[in-house]
């Protein structure tokens, strides 16, 4: 779900294009804005849309020329606005849909902002400890060690213990970024207790929004099946898309379909089936997508906890044993 450009930008970018096409402006001076003073990092491409749409292209089929690294959502919604004739009103929704995105990452950011500076904090008492301890006391009594190693060697040690868990960490997520297209790898995560509920309430997010918006459009149901898919960015719920094709092409409702697959709850099957029955599709699609949205956030605030209290257990751990060495070392010393 990676993208190089910032959920503000991402934001901005649609927010001045809906709100300029819904003021009744047209194409050529809402996109002469963003190539004026749009987000830095779209003007270039705001302008050679521009150029497009001059030569007659649509604004879908020149966006994915244009920006193909841009979310598949954004793709998908743009499409399926164009063919409902509500593509003002899409834009705006996704600049919401981006701003929200951008403020969860803000305030999770935020929270672990604390732990972070404790974290850091517990680091530079360790090292101090081991210098300090190493000044005061001959190194065969020195009960403020790593690995047997204490006073500055020691306090280097850690240091270059932290930095290298930096960089291992570094490492792995860009060892996940780069292998964000594995099924297999993306079903391990979202195994994974708190973490696999934030990628799966995020995906469906996605699915459910792409959903509302298509199911309002002239799509028929293969497009929207493929769209909303393509739009969740999960290369393990895309490896379904095949198969509910396959069944929407013979016939079978959108339920039926999707419910062939594990990735799908009882609940959205129902909420689906609701819809498909009362011809509300869209409807009942907009509401789950309203659900979802509230429990990522909910499930990024567990996750963000977790961490949290992982690092307030370290740092206490830490602590505490600093405390316990410095004891020895103040009863050796009375005792010698």
């Amino acid at each position: 779900m990676a993208t190089q450009y910032s959920y503000a930008a991402l934001a901005d970018w649609c927010r001045v294009l809906g709100k300029s096409l819904q003021a009744g402006l047209s194409w050529e001076k809402s996109l002469a804005m963003l190539v004026r003073s749009g987000p830095p990092e779209l003007r270039l491409v705001s302008e050679e849309i521009q150029n497009d749409l001059k030569m007659g292209k649509s604004f879908h089929d020149s966006l994915i020329f244009r920006a193909p690294e841009l979310p598949p959502m954004l793709h998908g919604l743009v499409q399926a606005g164009e063919q409902s004739g509500r593509l003002d009103q899409v834009l705006t929704q996704l600049a919401d849909y981006y701003s929200r995105i951008r403020d969860m990452r803000r305030r999770t950011l935020t929270r672990l902002a604390r732990p972070g500076i404790q974290m850091v904090g517990a680091i530079f008492v360790v090292v101090v400890a081991m210098i300090v301890s190493g000044l005061m006391t001959p190194p065969e009594n020195n009960q403020v060690n790593v690995f047997g190693a204490s006073g500055i060697f020691g306090a280097l040690l850690v240091l270059s213990l932290v930095i290298s868990v930096i960089l291992i960490a570094i490492g792995a997520w860009f060892i996940l970024r780069k292998n964000a297209s594995s099924a297999a790898l993306t079903k391990k995560l979202m195994s994974i207790p708190i973490l696999g509920s934030v990628i799966t309430n995020r995906t469906m997010w996605n699915f459910t929004t792409a959903l509302h918006y298509s199911a309002d459009s002239t799509m028929n149901v293969e497009e929207m099946v493929v769209l909303s898919f393509e739009s969740t960015g999960n290369s393990y719920f895309k490896s379904f898309q095949d198969s509910c094709l396959r069944l929407v092409k013979q016939g079978k409702t959108l339920q039926q379909a999707l419910g062939k697959n594990p990735v799908f709850s009882d609940r959205f099957l129902g909420m689906l089936t609701i819809g498909e029955t009362t011809g509300q599709v869209s409807e009942s699609m907009g509401r789950e997508a309203r659900y979802y949205e509230e429990q990522f956030e909910e499930s990024l605030k567990r996750l963000s906890n977790a961490i949290i209290w992982g690092v307030y257990g370290f740092s206490g751990l830490i602590i505490i044993v600093l405390i316990f060495r410095f004891a020895m070392i103040y009863i050796n010393a009375i005792g010698g």
